[in-house]
């Protein structure tokens, strides 16, 4: 029995021992390093800047209770839709917004563009910055030389459009039927904003042709027809204002239109132009100054939410490593929205806002895609009306615009291997203070998983033992309002809107909980952590772990929950 006790206690230390070996070894290897040289001068980058700086809004009525600023004062205005060719909501035609008309009694085209000079005069007065007009849509009067064939969505016979696609979602989206007149029409309109505003103006805004235009509901013709009106519109618009910065607006490259959108009227199936408009501006030395793409992320569909190099490499790669692609253009995402949802709880076609910490996040790690790949530049948002904030998140960012940013180095393994852990690390070269955002997303699910360790380092041009003070500010699941307030013990599932369902559920408060409990329950609500700050604390700076003797090494041990972030900032205060 003794010999027996004494071989089992053995056997349970020495299993100990292994077990003990092997969690070490996994938290090692399970720790994400996030790391930079702010002494070699190959990880120092361009400065940090605002992508955020767009608003999108549809062409601006200002009239009436909406007689005021449309979007926020710190952002600058994108015009969609400002040309005409919209439809009222029982699907007709809005012939009262277009800027031209086919008169019967001159037998011409008459053109009246009061409406924009209003747009632009009311922008002014409320302050309301412009960043960029948007041609999209035609106006209904250069659908008069059509002949609508009534076909349904599933046949075609190669020639007429048809009836079903004169109005479409978005109003017309067919190609004018007369160019020559067309093109006419844009240098009319192009020579009414300079007649008003001056050339040197003008040229300080941006012009754009087209909406996602191999969406059906914006486009209902072939590539072929995109590129003629794309030349049209550019010339025409190059012709007034020669220096004009022209941009244009497409679907991902790899886009194919469900097949329940049919097909166009020469029997295709609806899909990216990009080949196309590359080809035919490389052969015809036009120059496109900027490529708008779209992302919608939808935490409510698996794979829809990537902010990594995969997003990248799949909408943004293929344009730039076009052969004949002209490395002058720059890219940028010109819709853009961190939805729960594509439909609100009713059932309605009407995006729901992320204001969970998924979508905050997914804020961060798109910016950092941004200052990782240079050519793209700007990211355009809906929803950023005058009383509207930017988030905690976005707050952040805009506190490091104009510091320079250093290329982070992301080693190990996350606990969750999908979790997609990295940093933006920044110097204040007039300061000389340094700061770090490190934050935690996951592009393959919205569940909050365990919380992950993780260390930053950075290198310094200090020598060893210089006495840096530091502190952080931490956001996570339990600093958002809504997901607190979802956490109570008295929430009920009764709180929600009738018929919301689980992705909806991160959705805006104001459109998933019903009014009175919004009202009379959320609005009040104070339960969720404030995000700030904590006290400075002092470390020394240590030898460089790669034994390089230049400078000093920083070494920070902490950690990250599911989609938050960590803000830390840097002040030497000894040498």
């Amino acid at each position: 029995m003794k010999i027996f006790q004494v071989n089992l206690n053995s056997i349970i230390n020495k299993f100990s021992t292994i077990i003990f070996i092997l969690g070490a070894f996994f938290v090692m290897e399970a720790q994400v390093n996030l790391s930079t040289n702010f002494v070699d001068s190959s990880h120092r980058k361009q400065p940090v800047y605002n992508v955020w700086q767009v608003a999108n809004d549809i062409s601006p009525k200002y009239e009436g209770d909406d007689d005021g600023p449309q979007i926020r004062p710190d952002l600058k205005m994108n015009i969609i839709r400002l040309s005409g060719g919209i439809k009222v909501a029982n699907n007709t035609k809005q012939e009262n917004y277009d800027m031209v008309h086919w008169s019967e009694v001159a037998n011409d085209y008459v053109y009246d563009f009061s409406r924009l000079m209003h747009v632009i005069d009311k922008a002014d007065e409320h302050r309301d910055q412009i960043y960029q007009l948007v041609v999209d849509n035609v106006p209904w009067c250069f659908q008069r030389c059509y002949t609508f064939v009534d076909l349904d969505k599933n046949s075609y016979d190669g020639v007429h459009f048809r009836k079903f696609e004169e109005v479409e979602q978005y109003g017309n989206a067919l190609p004018p039927c007369n160019l020559d007149e067309y093109g006419a029409y844009v240098m009319a309109f192009m020579q009414t904003l300079v007649d008003n505003y001056g050339m040197e103006r003008v040229k300080t805004w941006r012009f754009r042709v087209g909406s996602e235009i191999e969406s059906p509901g914006h486009w209902k013709g072939t590539a072929e027809d995109f590129v003629a009106y794309f030349d049209v519109s550019m010339r025409a618009i190059r012709e007034i204002v020669p220096d004009a910065h022209v941009g244009i607006h497409t679907r991902e490259p790899h886009y194919v239109a469900v097949s329940a959108k049919g097909l166009n009227y020469k029997g295709e199936q609806f899909l990216s132009f990009h080949n196309e408009i590359i080809e035919h501006c490389y052969t015809n030395n036009l120059h496109i100054n900027s490529w708008g793409l779209s992302y919608y992320i939808q935490f409510d569909k698996a794979g829809e939410f990537s902010t990594n190099g995969k997003w990248y490499d799949e909408r943004v790669a293929p344009l730039v490593n076009h052969p004949k692609w002209n490395h002058e253009t720059e890219i940028n995402i010109e819709e853009f929205k961190a939805t729960s949802s594509f439909r609100s709880p009713d059932g309605r076609f009407a995006t729901l806002k992320a204001v969970s910490t998924h979508g905050e996040v997914a804020h961060i790690a798109m910016s950092n895609l941004f200052y990782k790949h240079p050519k793209m530049n700007q990211i355009h948002r809906w929803l950023q009306y005058k009383d509207v904030e930017d988030d905690v998140a976005n707050k952040e960012l805009l506190a490091m615009v104009g510091k320079t940013r250093y290329e982070s180095i992301v080693n190990g393994t996350p606990n969750n291997p999908s979790d997609l852990i990295d940093a933006i690390f920044v110097l204040d070269d007039k300061t000389n203070t340094y700061e770090a955002l490190i934050y935690n997303y996951n592009d393959q699910s919205t569940d909050y998983g365990s919380n992950q360790s993780a260390k930053i380092s950075f290198i310094v041009d200090f020598p060893v033992g210089s006495k840096v003070k530091y502190r952080n500010a931490y956001y996570s699941k339990p600093h958002n309002k809504l997901q607190c307030f979802k956490s109570e013990p008295y929430f009920k599932e009764s709180f929600y809107i009738d018929g919301t369902n689980e992705g909806q559920k991160f959705g805006e408060a104001s459109r998933i909980l019903k009014p009175e409990i919004y009202d009379n329950k959320y609005v009040k609500y104070n339960g969720h952590k404030k995000y700030a700050f904590g006290d400075w604390k002092y470390i020394t700076t240590k030898p460089r772990s790669d034994g390089a003797k230049k400078g000093s090494e920083i070494t920070i041990d902490t950690n990250l929950d599911s989609f938050s972030f960590r803000k830390f900032e840097f002040r030497i205060t000894e040498i």
